[in-house]
């Protein structure tokens, strides 16, 4: 049998400067260039990306450049690529475009969007058709429902989409659909949107998988990156069932770590032995529990670590918080502050407990912090 492979890739949120480092801006890119290179080594018939390609719906020009010369390079090879657009793709004004579009206006990729009744993508090899159907982001879970209705499947057929799953995500406003709700009739189900890997087996046979993002974008992914590497999925379509098998690349090192103040500086020391063999600067991620520290000293402490480290974060969860417009409160974590700040203004117990999920499912640091300031009035710099 001829075979039939793709490359699923999701999430490159490419022109992301993350920390307002540019060498996260440029880690991005390197994972996707290693993504499209390890395409062209296995011989693929196509790359398959489920949404996110930017990070914003409006990429710098040298963004939009860089990623047309790492598409070319497919192009040279004879290897198409299709993409659907994800939230962060989506444009914020009327009559503007997304970014794939413009993409594949200059004939560097095809989008799917079957929302736009566009055609979907057919490919034919070894007399077989396979056939893609994409939909973009929706927001609205009835509406999309609608779509996947409408979506009827022939032959060989994938569906692209850009989702949160409540079996994946389960906050409350944070899904629009549950795996009952994917239509019948699929070999492969490409889903992008949650940044930890997923694959599943479904009862008929058909596959399930989300590729999650080539790189760590948030803390909370660490500890999933470690269990499951990050990277892609090769898939061998041709099979009576697809076989799936993960592609990993290699990405900056990241840890986290939790030590008391009292311990912190023989944590250093042993960091600094740790990291000695680590191939690049490692981001790091402290939670300080404990006595307080001046934050003065804290930082003295970590610079120590000298030039086997490209930033490190700091989360106090000390005895107190420095809080709220510069004065002192007691006895808490920021939870506990926020907790505070919230029943003082009115909020009740269930509300209190609804805003405090809702930034706990931010998609990272920086949302997480836009909604602490927006629901509390909390300073987050200012409990560091």
């Amino acid at each position: 049998m001829i075979k039939l492979m793709l490359l699923h890739i999701s999430d490159t949120h490419l022109g992301r400067s993350q920390y307002g480092l540019q060498e996260r801006r440029k880690d991005l890119l390197e994972a996707f260039q290693r993504l499209i290179e390890a395409a062209i080594s296995e011989h693929v018939d196509l790359v398959l990306h489920s949404g996110d390609l930017f990070d914003r719906p409006n990429p710098d020009v040298i963004d939009l450049a860089e990623v047309s010369a790492v598409l070319d390079k497919l192009r040279e090879k004879g290897i198409p690529a299709i993409a659907i657009p994800g939230n962060h793709d989506l444009p914020s004004k009327r009559g503007h475009i997304y970014p794939q579009r413009f993409l594949e206006q200059i004939g560097k990729l095809r989008v799917l969007d079957w929302n736009s009744s566009e055609p979907p993508y057919k490919i034919t090899k070894g007399g077989i058709d396979y056939v893609f159907y994409g939909i973009r982001y929706i927001p609205v879970p009835d509406f999309l429902r609608s779509l996947l209705q409408a979506v009827k499947p022939t032959a060989k057929s994938v569906l692209v989409l850009h989702q949160g799953y409540k079996e994946a995500l389960p906050y409350t406003g944070s899904y629009q659909l549950s795996l009952s709700d994917l239509p019948k009739g699929f070999s492969y189900y490409a889903s992008g949107h949650v940044h930890e890997r997923v694959l599943q087996r479904r009862e008929d046979g058909s596959v399930f998988a989300i590729a999650g993002s080539p790189e760590v974008m948030d803390v909370k992914e660490i500890e999933d990156y470690k269990r499951n590497g990050k990277g892609g999925f090769l898939v061998d379509l041709s099979s009576p069932e697809p076989l799936v098998q993960k592609f990993n690349v290699e990405v900056r090192p990241q840890e986290v770590i939790t030590v008391d103040t009292k311990d912190l500086e023989a944590k250093v020391v042993e960091l600094r032995r740790k990291l000695a063999p680590y191939p690049s600067k490692c981001i790091l991620h402290f939670t300080l529990t404990g006595e307080p520290m001046d934050k003065r000293k804290v930082h003295e402490i970590l610079s120590s670590l000298g030039d086997k480290v490209l930033s490190y974060r700091v989360d106090y969860q000390t005895s107190f918080v420095r809080g709220v417009r510069g004065g002192e409160i007691g006895g808490g974590t920021v939870t506990d502050l926020i907790k505070s700040y919230l029943r003082a203004q009115g909020y009740s117990e269930k509300e209190t407990s609804e805003i405090l999920e809702i930034i706990d499912s931010a998609e990272d640091e920086e949302m997480a912090s836009s909604l602490i300031k927006r629901f509390a009035g909390v300073d987050l710099d200012s409990t560091k």
